[in-house]
């Protein structure tokens, strides 16, 4: 296998707003989410698309055009993380574990990514409102980038996941995510991201995926990119007598939560079960020579609610903070 990213752009498979990585993995479109990895892109989430260094252009081995930020062989990388949300009205704990295996199909000049996840959301209140003590969510990402030219790539992935409490099975567990974005190579410190994200929650459905990011210096970067902008800064770089190293970066970034998923009311009747939350997240992340980059966020959580499909009126839930804690290989 020629380098491919192991993760990409937005992660539609994961529930976002649970773990949220609309752009985690991706333009960073992983860290983790429904929305995003089911996040809003997941997310961890488009950040391998802009890893490499501003004066390095994409790497064209003999034979073939390769894809930045791609390993050699099958296994791709993946990630384990845990998000703790307090709060006295809803506390919820979320655990996501994902990997990615690339394969030369068709070609090696032109694989596919497949990207399977499992993501675990517990549950505490609130008071007044039955919602299930677990959430769970499982998809099958399946993902085509293509090096059209040393300029411009097309990233396409449609992720099939089924989002449930479990509890029984519903033809409306099974939920198909997906993304379509083109990402240009204006100047060598600028690049342009333009498509769409399908999300297949019953709050939001499409998501427009657009913006730019600019890196002035090997030592910061600005990402423009609805809907999870960031702005980041290196601190520090180790490089050991081996070539192997690791990057320290500090950033700021905004997110979109949620996920929708099929679930078994008190009454014991089927049901639609919607949460959506704006994150403001800082974060330190760490990013080894070879291997996914790991990180620790916390993040000010507002505009949380959730409501059902069956009903009218949304259940408001108050403000709050979170800690997440991702760990990439």
């Amino acid at each position: 296998m020629p380098p491919v990213t192991a993760s990409g752009y937005p992660s539609t498979a994961r529930p976002s707003g649970f773990h949220s990585d609309l752009y985690d993995q991706g333009v960073q479109v992983q860290s983790y989410d429904q929305s995003g990895g089911g996040s809003v892109y997941p997310a961890d989430e488009m950040e391998p698309m802009f890893d490499a260094p501003p004066e390095e252009g994409p790497v064209v081995p003999q034979g073939g055009r390769s894809l930045p930020g791609a390993r050699e062989g099958i296994f791709q990388g993946g990630n384990v993380g845990v998000t703790w949300l307090a709060g006295d009205d809803l506390q919820m704990v979320d655990v996501l574990a994902q990997a990615s295996f690339g394969l030369p199909f068709p070609s090696r000049e032109a694989p596919v990514v497949f990207t399977p996840g499992y993501g675990l959301h517990t549950l505490d209140g609130p008071v007044g409102l039955d919602v299930p003590g677990e959430l769970h969510d499982a998809w099958l990402e399946a993902r085509f980038p293509r090096q059209l030219s040393e300029r411009l790539m097309l990233d396409i992935a449609v992720a099939p996941g089924y989002y449930s409490d479990f509890e029984r099975r519903s033809d409306n567990a099974l939920r198909i995510t997906g993304r379509a974005v083109a990402i240009y190579n204006w100047t060598p410190t600028t690049k342009l991201a333009l498509g769409v994200v399908y999300l297949d929650r019953n709050d939001v459905t499409v998501l427009p995926a657009a913006g730019i990011t600019w890196q002035p210096s090997p030592d910061r970067r600005v990402e423009l990119i609805f809907p999870r902008p960031r702005f980041a800064f290196r601190t520090y770089r180790f490089e050991a007598l081996d070539r192997t190293g690791a990057e320290w970066w500090y950033y700021i970034a905004g997110e979109f939560g949620g996920g929708t998923w099929s679930t078994v009311r008190a009454d014991d009747t089927l049901d639609e079960l919607t949460y959506h939350d704006y994150r403001v997240v800082f974060g330190l992340e760490r990013k080894p020579t070879g291997l996914n980059p790991s990180r620790i966020e916390t993040a000010y959580v507002f505009g949380r609610a959730l409501e059902y499909a069956s009903d009218e009126q949304q259940f408001e839930v108050d403000d709050t903070l979170f800690a997440r804690l991702v760990w990439g290989f």
